[in-house]
């Protein structure tokens, strides 16, 4: 097939394995223009293929080594040019994503220090490549646990209320994750570090939830009741499943959700407070440290003094700014306005300390569960857009007002229509994105 082209009527499997087929006769061209504009076709190609794949695991094995290396290499120097590394590393990481091409890269030496050094600020990506080779075949376990994760998805899916939906997505949760002995893998090369995510966000669904029945004024004390029915032992396996998933440095994107987790958890269930604020789990980021005792009772002979009002809690202001330029919010107003919280994320790719989309997405979640914080704005770029329907989701599940999204782009007519419920406000200027913002605070807290 020529470049950028793949037959509509080609099965995606059937389209991938052309395409490797023609990738590997293009690298086995005589140096010149002939192979370099053979493997350009070739890459362009193979970005196609593995987007119509990308949700088939099974659909990248199957290639002997030697068409593997070859594919490898060939990526690999599409990534030599800068206008190309980012699209090269994207085709590598969903190569990567079946441990057979991580196998196939460890066998060539030359190979596999061009690829480290690629990734030099990839940790996640450094542990596969670290990782010891395992025998041909699939990781220990892991039929096993898609097909427990989706039995208990399904039974989910065919639940009658939504309270017989927190309960199985609670039960089916706690099961899932004790299934991995209540301590989360850590198995780059395979697929239990993905089950057993899966596992802690079904029941992290459960325990939101319950936090939406609790929090409603006509409450039901049996929605509350199902936590009775676990025992000091089940919080137990859910604190050391929640505190080493916590120290994976590839699962950060699950902080903000499993402090969520700890938070509600001892709010609504005593046992689990016990459990969580024993002193003993050493993770005093999503451990919060048990209160300080009060002081002892003045003697009896002197009247104690009149308490203090209490003020009721405000809510901090935040505004979240993700560009493709650091400058567009470095040295804003909005740091000087009305007590703002402003968070700043440059979304960069050719930039190595550039956030990644886990990085600003954890900071908007984070923001939008705290009691202590009001998302107002989130300031953004066209293509953060599709990002703005997760948000609103996470605003649903906890009952918080959705914030406005102000678009920068240079052609507001150009947008895309945005999802319901969302209010969008297309600007062309940073000055305008300023004003907005700020209209927004000041509306928001009269």
């Amino acid at each position: 097939p020529r470049s950028g082209f793949l037959p509509a009527a080609m099965d995606a499997r059937a389209a991938l394995k052309d395409v490797v087929g023609t990738t590997v006769a293009a690298t086995k061209l005589p140096e010149g223009d002939r192979r370099e504009n053979g493997e350009q076709d070739a890459f362009a190609n193979l970005r196609l293929a593995l987007v119509a794949i990308k949700k088939d695991e099974t659909a990248l094995e199957g290639f002997s080594t030697d068409d593997m290396v070859a594919v490898l290499e060939c990526v690999q120097r599409r990534s030599v040019r800068k206008v190309r590394q980012a699209q090269a590393k994207e085709c590598l990481s969903m190569l990567f994503g079946n441990f057979a091409w991580v196998r196939a890269a460890q066998s060539q030496a030359d190979l596999l220090a061009e690829l480290k050094e690629l990734y030099k600020d990839n940790t996640e990506m450094l542990e596969k490549f670290d990782a010891p080779l395992h025998e041909v075949g699939k990781s220990p376990g892991m039929e096993v646990g898609r097909e427990e994760t989706e039995r208990r998805r399904q039974s989910i899916a065919q639940a009658t209320s939504k309270k017989e939906q927190m309960e199985q997505e609670l039960r089916g949760g706690l099961d899932l994750m004790a299934g991995f002995n209540y301590v989360f893998p850590v198995d780059p090369l395979g697929n239990k570090m993905d089950h057993a995510t899966s596992a802690f966000v079904m029941f992290c669904d459960g325990i939101t939830k319950l936090d939406g029945f609790a929090t409603k004024v006509d409450a039901d004390d049996k929605v509350l009741a199902v936590l009775e029915t676990f025992q000091s032992s089940d919080w137990e396996g859910v604190m050391s499943f929640l505190v080493t998933m916590h120290k994976c440095n590839s699962r950060k994107s699950q902080h903000g959700r499993s402090k969520f987790v700890v938070e509600k958890l001892s709010q609504h269930c005593p046992s689990f407070k016990q459990v969580a604020e024993r002193g003993t789990w050493d993770c005093p980021d999503l451990v919060p440290s048990a209160p300080e005792p009060p002081p002892p009772p003045p003697p009896p002979d002197v009247p104690p003094p009149p308490p203090a009002p209490v003020a009721p809690p405000a809510c901090t202001p935040v505004v979240v700014w993700i560009d493709f330029k650091k400058k567009s919010y470095e040295g804003s107003s909005l740091f000087n306005y009305g007590g703002i919280l402003v968070m700043g994320f440059q979304d960069n790719e050719k930039i190595p300390e550039s956030a990644t989309p886990e990085e600003y997405l954890g900071a908007i979640t984070d923001s939008i569960r705290d009691p202590r914080l009001r998302l107002d704005v989130v300031i953004c770029n066209k293509k953060h857009m599709a990002k703005i329907g997760e948000i609103l989701g996470t605003c649903q599940a906890v009952g918080r007002q959705p914030p406005l999204f102000v678009v920068s782009t240079r052609d507001p007519s150009s947008l895309p229509a945005a999802p319901g419920g969302s209010t969008v406000i297309a600007v062309s200027d940073w000055r305008d994105a300023e004003l907005n913002a700020k209209e927004e605070v000041r509306r928001r807290s009269s």
